[in-house]
């Protein structure tokens, strides 16, 4: 079988509104799976996860702050790919344990403008094991010991804000930006081990003018995004022996332009 997918999901949520303008809520979830990929050897035996989220939404009645929410989370992947059913003594067993959280506002400090600020957190350590030389099949790949291989942690900054200008003859216009600062504290504990410190920028700015089932629009963003575990395990390109952890930070610029029509089409 070239390609297949099996998995199964349980969620819960429960909520409370101890009053019309706040809700407290407490998410868990669970999920397990399997698959069998057509375009790599391994196959991933099993793919495990467990979420939990704790949500607190509140609104006010000023004039210049309108909302607060405040989120903490914890996850769990366990992921275990390999090639025996192959014949072939291939395997690796990888674990992900994420925290984190954050905490936005909404404010209103004039009336055609809103304005939401966010900072968020989150720290995430990597696991892992794999087959030694004389290892035969899933059971010896399961009788390892896990050992830590990369954690990193990231702080963020952002704000997001929506101008509205004056309605004119024709439609209204809007003017929308954002910027958003992350540090990010990585550390590798295998290979040639070490640490490293990235700060990185991303923002945008887009206009948008609306007029009867119109809109039209024009915008430019531009983010950076650190390598992830997956990027940073592969062999460096100078030392084949040492892991990409010198990896630079990629950077995606981006322009839109466009129009859109929301109405009945004769």
């Amino acid at each position: 079988v070239q390609s297949s997918y099996d998995r199964q999901n349980a969620n819960l949520a429960l909520g409370w509104t101890p009053t019309e303008r706040t809700v407290l809520e407490l998410a868990y979830g669970e999920s397990s799976g399997e698959a069998e990929y057509a375009d790599r050897l391994n196959k991933a035996r099993q793919i495990d996860n467990r979420d939990a989220a704790l949500l607190l939404q509140h609104e006010f009645e000023l004039s210049w702050v309108t909302a607060v929410e405040l989120q903490a989370f914890s996850n769990k992947n366990d992921h275990i790919m390999d090639r025996f059913d192959e014949g072939v003594n291939s395997g690796a067993n990888v674990r992900r344990m994420t925290e984190g959280g954050h905490l936005w506002f909404e404010l209103a400090p004039l009336d055609a403008l809103d304005l939401t600020l966010g900072l968020d957190y989150m720290s995430s350590k990597h696991d892992g094991r794999s087959m030694a030389p004389g290892d035969v099949g899933l059971n010896d790949l399961l009788n390892k010991p896990f050992k830590e291989d990369m954690r990193y942690q990231n702080y963020g900054l952002f704000a997001e804000s929506r101008y509205r200008f004056e309605e004119g003859e024709f439609g209204r216009s809007s003017l929308l930006a954002g910027l958003r600062l992350d540090d990010w504290d990585s550390e590798l504990l295998i290979a040639q081990q070490g640490e490293r410190d990235d700060t990185l920028y991303s923002g945008y700015l887009r206009y948008e003018y609306q007029t009867a089932q119109h809109q039209y629009y024009a915008g430019f963003g531009s983010a950076q995004r650190m390598p992830d575990y997956w990027e940073i395990m592969k062999a460096s390109a100078d030392n084949s022996a040492q892991k990409a952890f010198d990896l630079k930070a990629e950077t995606t610029n981006q322009f839109d332009i466009g129009w859109i029509y929301q109405g009945p089409v004769e």
